[in-house]
Protein backbone atom coordinates (compact mmCIF):
# COMPACT_ATOMS: atom_id res chain seq x y z
CA UNK A 1 0.00 0.00 0.00
CA UNK A 2 1.25 3.41 -1.08
CA UNK A 3 1.17 6.20 1.66
CA UNK A 4 1.98 9.91 1.63
CA UNK A 5 5.92 9.10 1.85
CA UNK A 6 5.11 7.47 -2.05
CA UNK A 7 3.04 10.94 -2.87
CA UNK A 8 5.83 12.76 -2.01
CA UNK A 9 8.18 11.05 -4.34
CA UNK A 10 5.59 10.45 -7.26
CA UNK A 11 3.58 13.87 -7.35
CA UNK A 12 5.57 16.72 -5.21
CA UNK A 13 8.91 16.25 -5.69
CA UNK A 14 8.26 15.99 -9.52
CA UNK A 15 6.22 19.17 -9.88
CA UNK A 16 2.74 17.10 -10.17
CA UNK A 17 1.28 18.37 -7.33
CA UNK A 18 -1.59 21.00 -8.08
CA UNK A 19 -2.48 21.60 -4.72
CA UNK A 20 -6.24 20.23 -5.11
CA UNK A 21 -5.56 19.52 -1.45
CA UNK A 22 -7.36 16.76 -1.54
CA UNK A 23 -5.14 14.71 0.63
CA UNK A 24 -5.06 17.20 3.40
CA UNK A 25 -9.00 17.41 3.15
CA UNK A 26 -9.46 13.61 3.76
CA UNK A 27 -6.64 13.50 6.69
CA UNK A 28 -8.20 16.38 8.36
CA UNK A 29 -11.91 15.66 8.17
CA UNK A 30 -11.42 11.55 9.01
CA UNK A 31 -9.96 13.58 11.95
CA UNK A 32 -6.37 11.86 11.56
CA UNK A 33 -4.90 15.29 11.32
CA UNK A 34 -1.23 14.40 9.93
CA UNK A 35 -1.29 16.52 6.81
CA UNK A 36 -2.10 19.90 6.34
CA UNK A 37 -2.22 22.83 3.63
CA UNK A 38 1.35 25.02 3.68
CA UNK A 39 1.86 28.21 2.87
CA UNK A 40 2.44 27.68 -1.06
CA UNK A 41 -0.87 25.88 -0.98
CA UNK A 42 0.80 22.25 -1.26
CA UNK A 43 0.26 19.13 1.65
CA UNK A 44 3.13 18.67 4.10
CA UNK A 45 3.18 16.80 7.36
CA UNK A 46 1.41 18.57 10.01
CA UNK A 47 2.14 15.82 12.51
CA UNK A 48 3.56 12.64 11.03
CA UNK A 49 3.54 10.59 14.41
CA UNK A 50 -0.81 10.70 13.92
CA UNK A 51 -0.02 9.28 9.96
CA UNK A 52 -1.64 5.91 10.29
CA UNK A 53 -0.16 4.95 6.86
CA UNK A 54 -3.83 4.40 5.51
CA UNK A 55 -2.70 5.15 1.85
CA UNK A 56 -5.79 6.92 1.45
CA UNK A 57 -4.36 10.38 0.81
CA UNK A 58 -2.63 8.90 -2.27
CA UNK A 59 -5.39 7.08 -3.38
CA UNK A 60 -7.47 10.05 -3.89
CA UNK A 61 -4.56 12.47 -5.88
CA UNK A 62 -5.77 13.07 -9.03
CA UNK A 63 -1.87 12.82 -10.50
CA UNK A 64 -2.40 9.02 -10.13
CA UNK A 65 -3.85 6.17 -11.92
CA UNK A 66 -5.74 4.65 -8.59
CA UNK A 67 -9.21 4.80 -8.64
CA UNK A 68 -9.47 6.23 -12.75
CA UNK A 69 -11.34 3.33 -14.10
CA UNK A 70 -14.10 3.60 -10.41
CA UNK A 71 -14.52 7.16 -11.19
CA UNK A 72 -15.20 6.92 -15.36
CA UNK A 73 -17.78 4.18 -14.47
CA UNK A 74 -19.24 6.13 -12.15
CA UNK A 75 -19.50 9.49 -14.41
CA UNK A 76 -20.37 6.98 -17.73
CA UNK A 77 -17.06 8.99 -19.31
CA UNK A 78 -16.56 8.29 -22.55
CA UNK A 79 -14.33 9.84 -25.13
CA UNK A 80 -13.20 12.28 -25.57
CA UNK A 81 -13.80 14.25 -23.39
CA UNK A 82 -16.46 12.69 -20.80
CA UNK A 83 -20.15 12.56 -20.89
CA UNK A 84 -21.85 15.82 -22.35
CA UNK A 85 -25.70 15.16 -22.60
CA UNK A 86 -25.72 18.98 -23.87
CA UNK A 87 -24.31 21.99 -24.65
CA UNK A 88 -25.49 25.65 -24.36
CA UNK A 89 -24.36 29.21 -24.80
CA UNK A 90 -25.91 31.14 -21.93
CA UNK A 91 -25.63 34.58 -19.83
CA UNK A 92 -27.19 36.34 -16.71
CA UNK A 93 -30.18 38.24 -17.22
CA UNK A 94 -29.98 40.35 -14.40
CA UNK A 95 -27.34 43.11 -15.64
CA UNK A 96 -26.05 44.21 -12.80
CA UNK A 97 -24.36 40.98 -11.80
CA UNK A 98 -23.23 40.24 -15.21
CA UNK A 99 -21.08 43.27 -15.15
CA UNK A 100 -19.99 42.53 -11.22
CA UNK A 101 -18.28 39.02 -12.37
CA UNK A 102 -15.93 37.84 -14.91
CA UNK A 103 -17.98 34.90 -15.55
CA UNK A 104 -20.59 37.59 -16.86
CA UNK A 105 -22.70 36.21 -13.78
CA UNK A 106 -23.83 32.61 -14.84
CA UNK A 107 -22.32 30.88 -11.88
CA UNK A 108 -23.42 33.84 -9.79
CA UNK A 109 -27.13 33.17 -10.77
CA UNK A 110 -27.10 29.54 -10.92
CA UNK A 111 -25.77 29.90 -7.12
CA UNK A 112 -28.39 31.89 -6.21
CA UNK A 113 -31.31 29.82 -7.68
CA UNK A 114 -29.61 26.86 -5.60
CA UNK A 115 -30.06 28.98 -2.24
CA UNK A 116 -33.47 30.41 -3.37
CA UNK A 117 -35.08 27.23 -3.68
CA UNK A 118 -33.49 25.44 -0.89
CA UNK A 119 -31.65 22.75 -3.11
CA UNK A 120 -28.45 23.82 -0.88
CA UNK A 121 -27.24 25.31 2.09
CA UNK A 122 -23.66 26.13 1.35
CA UNK A 123 -21.15 26.54 -1.50
CA UNK A 124 -17.63 26.66 -2.03
CA UNK A 125 -16.33 29.64 -4.06
CA UNK A 126 -13.50 31.88 -3.86
CA UNK A 127 -13.14 35.69 -3.25
CA UNK A 128 -10.21 38.06 -4.10
CA UNK A 129 -7.71 38.42 -1.39
CA UNK A 130 -5.02 40.73 -1.97
CA UNK A 131 -3.75 41.69 -4.87
CA UNK A 132 -4.00 39.15 -8.09
CA UNK A 133 -5.16 36.17 -5.79
CA UNK A 134 -8.27 34.55 -4.63
CA UNK A 135 -9.22 32.29 -1.31
CA UNK A 136 -11.94 30.05 -1.03
CA UNK A 137 -14.27 30.74 1.30
CA UNK A 138 -17.64 28.39 2.22
CA UNK A 139 -20.83 30.31 1.96
CA UNK A 140 -24.10 29.73 3.53
CA UNK A 141 -26.22 32.83 2.43
CA UNK A 142 -27.17 34.45 -1.01
CA UNK A 143 -25.74 37.69 0.00
CA UNK A 144 -22.37 35.78 0.46
CA UNK A 145 -22.29 34.93 -3.04
CA UNK A 146 -23.86 38.11 -4.24
CA UNK A 147 -20.57 39.91 -2.05
CA UNK A 148 -18.49 37.61 -3.75
CA UNK A 149 -17.94 39.66 -7.07
CA UNK A 150 -15.69 37.72 -8.81
CA UNK A 151 -16.46 34.30 -9.52
CA UNK A 152 -14.14 34.12 -11.84
CA UNK A 153 -13.05 30.74 -14.06
CA UNK A 154 -9.36 31.91 -13.81
CA UNK A 155 -9.14 30.27 -10.84
CA UNK A 156 -7.00 27.73 -11.96
CA UNK A 157 -2.89 28.82 -11.54
CA UNK A 158 -2.99 31.53 -14.54
CA UNK A 159 -0.54 33.96 -14.83
CA UNK A 160 -2.58 36.34 -13.20
CA UNK A 161 -3.62 34.47 -9.66
CA UNK A 162 -2.51 32.07 -6.88
CA UNK A 163 -4.18 29.19 -6.66
CA UNK A 164 -5.23 28.06 -3.15
CA UNK A 165 -7.47 24.33 -2.74
CA UNK A 166 -11.32 25.31 -2.80
CA UNK A 167 -12.00 21.30 -1.14
CA UNK A 168 -10.06 22.79 1.53
CA UNK A 169 -13.38 24.48 3.34
CA UNK A 170 -14.63 20.79 4.25
CA UNK A 171 -13.43 20.23 6.84
CA UNK A 172 -15.92 19.96 9.43
CA UNK A 173 -14.71 22.38 11.58
CA UNK A 174 -15.47 25.13 8.70
CA UNK A 175 -18.21 23.60 7.21
CA UNK A 176 -20.98 24.49 9.67
CA UNK A 177 -22.87 20.98 9.89
CA UNK A 178 -24.05 21.96 6.27
CA UNK A 179 -25.78 18.77 4.57
CA UNK A 180 -25.97 19.94 1.12
CA UNK A 181 -23.07 21.69 -0.68
CA UNK A 182 -22.12 23.07 -3.84
CA UNK A 183 -18.54 23.37 -4.97
CA UNK A 184 -16.82 25.44 -7.53
CA UNK A 185 -13.53 23.70 -8.32
CA UNK A 186 -11.02 23.34 -11.09
CA UNK A 187 -10.54 20.46 -13.03
CA UNK A 188 -7.92 18.12 -10.13
CA UNK A 189 -10.04 19.52 -7.40
CA UNK A 190 -12.82 17.83 -9.22
CA UNK A 191 -11.78 15.02 -9.77
CA UNK A 192 -9.87 14.54 -6.27
CA UNK A 193 -13.61 14.93 -4.40
CA UNK A 194 -14.66 11.82 -7.25
CA UNK A 195 -12.44 9.73 -5.86
CA UNK A 196 -13.60 10.70 -2.53
CA UNK A 197 -16.50 9.81 -2.83
CA UNK A 198 -16.10 6.37 -4.76
CA UNK A 199 -14.39 5.70 -1.57
CA UNK A 200 -17.24 6.94 0.75
CA UNK A 201 -14.40 9.58 2.49
CA UNK A 202 -15.56 11.99 4.58
CA UNK A 203 -15.98 15.07 4.35
CA UNK A 204 -16.97 14.59 0.42
CA UNK A 205 -20.79 13.47 1.42
CA UNK A 206 -21.69 16.67 1.83
CA UNK A 207 -20.91 17.95 -1.91
CA UNK A 208 -24.40 17.52 -3.31
CA UNK A 209 -23.64 19.58 -6.69
CA UNK A 210 -19.67 19.86 -8.70
CA UNK A 211 -19.77 23.17 -10.97
CA UNK A 212 -16.38 22.83 -13.14
CA UNK A 213 -14.50 25.70 -14.54
CA UNK A 214 -12.05 24.86 -17.82
CA UNK A 215 -8.67 25.09 -17.14
CA UNK A 216 -7.21 28.16 -18.78
CA UNK A 217 -3.66 26.12 -18.98
CA UNK A 218 -5.64 25.03 -21.82
CA UNK A 219 -6.82 27.78 -23.95
CA UNK A 220 -3.07 28.10 -24.61
CA UNK A 221 -1.72 26.24 -27.76
CA UNK A 222 0.60 23.51 -26.91
CA UNK A 223 4.42 24.21 -26.53
CA UNK A 224 7.04 23.60 -29.44
CA UNK A 225 7.17 19.79 -28.30
CA UNK A 226 10.75 19.70 -30.23
CA UNK A 227 12.19 22.94 -29.03
CA UNK A 228 10.77 23.34 -25.15
CA UNK A 229 13.35 22.55 -22.56
CA UNK A 230 12.93 20.56 -19.98
CA UNK A 231 12.86 23.23 -17.50
CA UNK A 232 10.61 25.52 -19.20
CA UNK A 233 7.10 26.19 -17.97
CA UNK A 234 5.48 23.44 -19.68
CA UNK A 235 6.89 21.37 -16.43
CA UNK A 236 4.05 23.26 -14.25
CA UNK A 237 1.48 21.19 -12.71
CA UNK A 238 -1.12 21.57 -15.27
CA UNK A 239 1.08 21.23 -18.04
CA UNK A 240 0.77 16.99 -16.46
CA UNK A 241 -2.87 17.53 -16.48
CA UNK A 242 -5.18 16.38 -19.64
CA UNK A 243 -8.69 17.31 -18.17
CA UNK A 244 -9.20 21.00 -19.59
CA UNK A 245 -12.98 21.23 -19.34
CA UNK A 246 -13.70 19.52 -15.94
CA UNK A 247 -14.71 16.15 -17.17
CA UNK A 248 -16.49 14.43 -13.76
CA UNK A 249 -18.63 17.44 -13.20
CA UNK A 250 -21.98 18.11 -13.12
CA UNK A 251 -22.22 20.99 -15.18
CA UNK A 252 -18.62 22.67 -16.92
CA UNK A 253 -18.37 26.78 -17.69
CA UNK A 254 -15.94 28.65 -19.16
CA UNK A 255 -14.91 31.25 -22.64
CA UNK A 256 -14.13 30.10 -25.01
CA UNK A 257 -13.28 31.27 -28.85
CA UNK A 258 -16.39 29.43 -29.88
CA UNK A 259 -18.96 30.96 -27.39
CA UNK A 260 -18.36 34.69 -28.09
CA UNK A 261 -17.73 37.75 -26.01
CA UNK A 262 -20.66 37.93 -23.61
CA UNK A 263 -21.59 34.39 -23.35
CA UNK A 264 -20.47 31.41 -21.47
CA UNK A 265 -19.98 28.29 -23.13
CA UNK A 266 -22.06 25.43 -20.35
CA UNK A 267 -21.93 21.50 -21.15
CA UNK A 268 -24.41 19.32 -19.07
CA UNK A 269 -22.77 16.39 -17.75
CA UNK A 270 -25.20 14.92 -15.70
CA UNK A 271 -29.40 15.01 -15.48
CA UNK A 272 -28.88 16.77 -11.94
CA UNK A 273 -26.90 19.38 -13.75
CA UNK A 274 -29.37 19.32 -16.94
CA UNK A 275 -32.03 19.96 -13.96
CA UNK A 276 -30.27 22.76 -12.55
CA UNK A 277 -29.92 24.66 -15.66
CA UNK A 278 -33.17 24.11 -16.76
CA UNK A 279 -34.55 25.25 -13.76
CA UNK A 280 -32.92 28.69 -13.84
CA UNK A 281 -33.94 28.86 -16.95
CA UNK A 282 -37.69 28.56 -16.26
CA UNK A 283 -37.41 31.06 -13.44
CA UNK A 284 -35.69 33.72 -15.71
CA UNK A 285 -32.03 33.95 -13.92
CA UNK A 286 -30.20 33.22 -17.04
CA UNK A 287 -31.15 33.64 -21.15
CA UNK A 288 -30.00 31.46 -23.66
CA UNK A 289 -28.21 32.46 -26.79
CA UNK A 290 -31.24 32.53 -29.77
CA UNK A 291 -30.44 29.62 -32.07
CA UNK A 292 -32.41 31.99 -34.64
CA UNK A 293 -29.72 34.22 -34.43
CA UNK A 294 -27.21 31.38 -35.49
CA UNK A 295 -28.01 28.21 -35.43
CA UNK A 296 -24.85 26.68 -34.95
CA UNK A 297 -23.15 28.44 -32.03
CA UNK A 298 -23.75 25.95 -29.85
CA UNK A 299 -22.05 23.78 -32.04
CA UNK A 300 -19.16 26.20 -32.31
CA UNK A 301 -18.63 26.35 -28.52
CA UNK A 302 -18.53 22.61 -28.52
CA UNK A 303 -15.74 22.50 -31.40
CA UNK A 304 -13.82 25.18 -29.55
CA UNK A 305 -13.60 23.45 -26.11
CA UNK A 306 -13.40 19.95 -27.78
CA UNK A 307 -10.01 21.89 -29.32
CA UNK A 308 -8.87 22.45 -26.33
CA UNK A 309 -9.37 19.88 -24.59
CA UNK A 310 -7.16 17.68 -27.28
CA UNK A 311 -4.31 20.14 -27.19
CA UNK A 312 -4.15 19.69 -23.47
CA UNK A 313 -4.58 15.89 -23.23
CA UNK A 314 -1.54 16.15 -25.89
CA UNK A 315 0.44 18.70 -23.92
CA UNK A 316 -0.12 16.29 -20.76
CA UNK A 317 1.01 12.77 -22.60
CA UNK A 318 3.72 14.49 -24.11
CA UNK A 319 5.20 16.01 -20.66
CA UNK A 320 4.42 13.10 -18.79
CA UNK A 321 6.67 10.75 -21.20
CA UNK A 322 9.40 13.66 -21.13
CA UNK A 323 8.96 13.33 -17.23
CA UNK A 324 10.36 9.77 -16.92
CA UNK A 325 13.38 10.89 -18.91
CA UNK A 326 14.28 13.15 -16.03
CA UNK A 327 16.34 12.56 -13.17
CA UNK A 328 14.26 12.89 -9.85
CA UNK A 329 15.74 13.17 -6.42
CA UNK A 330 13.38 11.09 -3.93
CA UNK A 331 15.73 11.84 -0.06
CA UNK A 332 13.13 13.51 1.96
Amino acid sequence: MKTFFDLVQEVLKPGLCSGCGGCAVFCSGAGYGALEIDNKGKPAYKDMESCIQCGLCYSVCPKVKELDDEIKDRAFWSEPMGPVIETNVIRVVDPELRNRTEDNGVLAALLVHLFDEKYIDGAVITRPSGEFQLRPILVSTREDILASARISHDTCHGDKYAEYPGIEQFHPSTRKNLKRVALVGTPCQINSLRKMQVLNLVPSDVIKFCFGLFCPSGDKEPADHESAGRDSEIFSACGFCGDYSAEFADVSFGKTSGGGDGWTTVLLRTPGGKKILADALRFGRIEQFCIRDNPAFATHALKAVRKASSAKKKTARYNLRNLKSRPVRVNI
